[in-house]
């Protein structure tokens, strides 16, 4: 099987392209973003860029809002647990100081071009799969849920209500993350519990 590590020398070009692109974005917006001045800024030609990142959205997406240390999916104690983890990363991805100036200008970028939103579902949507799937079983299992939406919509669901109540409600985290635990059991709710059985009757 072919090696898909990468080499020292595309290490080395995506660090100095994100150092530069996390400089800029401190001196200014999304828009302030250009490919003149991350190219200046990074020592990267214009051309490797265009290479690695053919849109300013699919660079920023990759290096600003994927390309950070977020909290962990990974299996906790119970399923309120895995359940205030999904929330802990969902409010981290979408409303930290780094993604928060970014993600509408990604967002609308990536609305606005057909060909972009393909590419941008394919490598990001659909390549979050494999990380997000595990922990949604878990959740439908511990709840006894067997026709939970899929992990497609699932993220549809919770990424866009965490975008709309932090970017267009203007909730901070500590606010957005008990509406998100609220919305994922809502998504996966716990079995009823059945009712005691009725005591044997006495004979007279």
């Amino acid at each position: 099987m072919a090696d898909r590590t990468p080499s020292p020398r595309k290490l080395a070009t995506r660090e100095a392209t994100r150092r530069a692109v996390l400089d800029l974005l401190r001196e200014g917006d999304y828009n302030h973003l250009t490919y003149d001045r991350i190219a200046a800024a990074s020592g990267v030609a214009k051309t490797t860029l265009y290479r690695h990142w053919p849109t300013k959205a699919e660079l920023v997406f990759d290096l600003v809002l994927h390309d950070r240390d977020l909290p962990s999916l990974a299996a906790a104690a119970d399923v309120d647990g895995d359940v205030a983890a999904l929330a802990d990363r969902l409010v981290a991805f979408v409303g930290d100081p780094l993604a928060r100036p970014v993600f509408p200008g990604v967002l609308a970028d990536v609305a606005a071009d057909p060909r972009l939103l393909a590419r941008f579902f394919d490598t990001f949507v659909l390549g979050a799969q494999p990380e997000l799937a595990p922990i949604f079983e878990r959740i439908a299992k511990a709840r006894g849920v067997s026709s939970a939406p899929s992990t497609v919509d699932l993220q549809a669901i919770l990424v866009g209500s965490t975008f709309a109540w932090m970017h267009l409600g203007g909730l901070e985290p500590a606010d957005a993350h008990p509406r998100l635990v609220q919305l994922i059991n809502t998504l996966f709710p716990a079995a009823p519990t059945p009712p005691p059985p009725d005591p044997p009757s006495s004979k007279e």
